[in-house]
This record gives C-alpha cells, sequence and structure tokens, in this order.
C-alpha cells in the first residue's frame, strides 16, 4: 500500500493540475498581500484592499483569501486524483497486475490529502510572513490562534480532498463533481443552514462543522453545534463518501 500511495504521489505532483493549485493557494496569497501593498502605499486606509498589507489585519486579510482559494484547489486535486486513472485508460492495466480494485482506490485518497496540505501550508506560511514582516497593520494574532487557524485550514482543505475525490470516483466525472459540490456549498448549503424550521438538523451541514473548528473570535456559522458532534459529521460524510465510491469502483466494469 505504502509503494502504491508513493507512486499516486508521484503522479499527481506531475500533473498540470497541481501547477493549477499552486497557483489557486500561493499565488492566491502572493496576489492578495501584493495588491493591498501596492494599494495601501499609493492611497492609505484602514480597511478593505486600501488597508495595509502587513500586522494582523493583513495576515487575516491573506488568510481569508487562502481559505477560499485552498478550498477550490482541494476541490481540482480530489476530483482529478478520483478520476485519472479511469480517465486515463490505465486502471484495467493496473489491475491485471493483481493488485485489488479496493486498494488501488484507497492508495489515492492520502496522494489528494498530502498535495493540498502541502499548498495550503506554503501559502499560510507566506500570509503569516507577510504579516510579520511587513509594518503597519496591527498586532499579529497570538501564536496559539495563527496554530488554530492552520489546523483549521487543514481540515478544511483534507475535507473537501477527500469528499471531491469520493464524488468524482462515484459518478466518474471530475468537472461534474467539482460543479455539483462547489454549487452546493456556494448556493444551497446556505438555503438550508438559513432556514431555522430545520432547527438541528442543519448540524449535518458539513460547512457548519467545519465553521464549529474555527475560533470563536472569526464569528462563523455554527448554529451552536457542539465540538463532537461537528468532528463526528465531517468524519461520517468522508467515510460516507469514501466508502459509497470504493464499493462502486470495485463493482464497475473496467
Amino acid at each position: 500500500m505504502r509503494s502504491l500511495g508513493a507512486a499516486e504521489l508521484l503522479k499527481l505532483r506531475k500533473r498540470p493540475v497541481t501547477l493549477v493549485a499552486a497557483s489557486l493557494t500561493v499565488g492566491a496569497v502572493i496576489a492578495i498581500v501584493a495588491v493591498r501593498f501596492g494599494l495601501h502605499a499609493s492611497s492609505p486606509g484602514d480597511s478593505g484592499f486600501h488597508g495595509p498589507a502587513g500586522g494582523g489585519d493583513g495576515y487575516r486579510a491573506a488568510l481569508e483569501g487562502l481559505f477560499r482559494f485552498a478550498f477550490f484547489a482541494a476541490l481540482l486535486l480530489g476530483a482529478t486524483v478520483g478520476t485519472a486513472d479511469r480517465a486515463g485508460g490505465v486502471l484495467k492495466d493496473l489491475a491485471a497486475t493483481g493488485v485489488r480494485r479496493h486498494r488501488l482506490f484507497l492508495a489515492r485518497i492520502p496522494a489528494a490529502v498530502l498535495v493540498a496540505n502541502a499548498l495550503g501550508v506554503a501559502g499560510f506560511m507566506l500570509a503569516v510572513t507577510a504579516g510579520l514582516a511587513l509594518p503597519e497593520g496591527g498586532p499579529m494574532p497570538p501564536l496559539a490562534d495563527v496554530l488554530h487557524d492552520l489546523a483549521l485550514l487543514l481540515v478544511t482543505v483534507s475535507t473537501a480532498a477527500c469528499l471531491s475525490l469520493g464524488l468524482a470516483a462515484l459518478i466518474r466525472s471530475r468537472v461534474a463533481a467539482i460543479v455539483l459540490f462547489f454549487a452546493w456549498e456556494t448556493t444551497v448549503a446556505p438555503l438550508i443552514a438559513h432556514d431555522p424550521g430545520l432547527g438541528n438538523a442543519r448540524w449535518a451541514l458539513i460547512g457548519v462543522a467545519l465553521n464549529r473548528f474555527a475560533r470563536e473570535e472569526l464569528d462563523l456559522e455554527t448554529l451552536g453545534i457542539p465540538l463532537a458532534v461537528a468532528a463526528a459529521v465531517v468524519l461520517l460524510w468522508i467515510a460516507a463518501t469514501l466508502g459509497l465510491a470504493g464499493w462502486r469502483e470495485t463493482r464497475r466494469e473496467i
């Protein structure tokens, strides 16, 4: 299994989608910091993109952008890995080596998660560096809060990569998986979250569960979900999606 995972990781590192994902994470942070730096230098302000590029304000602005773009980058990576072998026509050859198909499927998961996390961490370190190195943006958050933000980023991108991988493998389409997942999280899920008539059933939303892991100061919508329930929701979504996708992969015709 370790050799299979290493092979999947090597294949993903060489795919063009990894460069796109890097542009969406590392590139996005660089762009945000550069724009804020230029606008603040030409027209100083205290908020928006005219605010300072450094300090706590700059760090928070870069981090907010990073979360949005790293989430989408993780969707791209997961969906690509979930369909790569079948789309490339090599799944039959891999199965002919005697390796069971469920092992081939499971080997893809760490590759997507590791690459998504590596790019997320790289973007995060740039955001922290900008906050520390560039002036005028007020004090940086305490180290404990910075580490909390990093943990939330890792949980978010790992979840997105796993769910998009499972969904893409299940429906056999990278594009459809990305569109469905993104459309659900940006349109349908917010409508459900803002319907009080559904009560605690809204805790089943993956976005609500992930928000519970954020610092309270960020004031994200959690609907009062307990931390233990939030963790269970995230794990159940991942297990259900990957489990169903893995089951289907072993029973389809190659």
